[in-house]
């Protein structure tokens, strides 16, 4: 089962409970102002120029729709080859089995109406019970059991604040992390401060991404 920091227990919200380590207490979100509409035409020029000139695309997924994954995004040419495209010490037995279905009883399928965004060879959704279905899931992108590409969770509509997606961020960098006791637990807090924000941590070969829109997490390998 898995492993809980010394004296932690999980936490509990009605119906929209998700079992893991206790989360730190960090301040509720302030309200995002709105972007002037001069800046953002700004900003998206000039990140068309950075992109054109690297010649790739950052990864990106496009509006995902509440009853699962959305088609896949382009991948940079900067993204890591051989053994540095899986994640170190990550398994999908340990994350679907151990984390989501033994511990918070969700389900888990192969999901098949697109291609994995990382090339991998397999994609597996795993989702909770009952109408939470349609806001959370959790996606395993992966060659075998041994070699994951990439571990990502989304929360569709709960906006930010949301006790359950700061949860469920946070768990999912100390799942990801198991294997590296020592970093666990940054990992887990860095989650969970930043669930309501645009951020990126790498840590121990694992690079942490978390963006408001579309509200989600994803754990790739550390760019070298």
């Amino acid at each position: 089962m898995t492993e809980q920091p010394p004296g932690g227990t999980a936490w509990q919200q009605g119906p929209q409970a998700f079992n893991g380590p206790p989360l730190p207490a960090f301040p509720p979100a302030r309200p995002r102002r709105g972007v002037p509409a001069v800046l953002l035409v700004a900003v998206t020029m000039l990140v068309g120029l950075v992109v054109g000139g690297a010649g790739g695309a950052a990864i990106a997924r496009s509006a995902t729709p509440p009853h699962g994954p959305g088609a896949p995004g382009k991948i940079p040419e900067g993204f890591p080859n051989g053994r540095q495209i899986y994640l170190p010490g990550v398994t999908v037995d340990f994350i679907s089995e151990e984390w989501l279905k033994k511990v918070n009883h969700w389900t888990c399928a192969p999901w098949t109406e697109n291609k994995p965004h990382t090339g991998a060879k397999s994609w597996l959704n795993c989702t909770p019970k009952g109408d939470l279905r349609y806001e959370i899931d959790v996606n395993i992108e992966y060659d075998d059991d041994t070699h994951v590409r990439m571990v990502s969770a989304d929360c569709y509509h709960l906006g930010p604040g949301t006790r359950t997606c700061t949860s469920l961020f946070a768990n999912l960098g100390w799942e990801v992390l198991h294997t590296q006791p020592a970093l666990r637990k940054k990992a887990q807090d860095w989650g969970a401060k930043h669930a309501d924000s645009d951020a990126q941590l790498t840590i121990g070969g694992i690079t942490l991404v978390n963006r408001l829109d579309p509200h989600d997490i994803e754990a790739v390998p550390a760019t070298p």
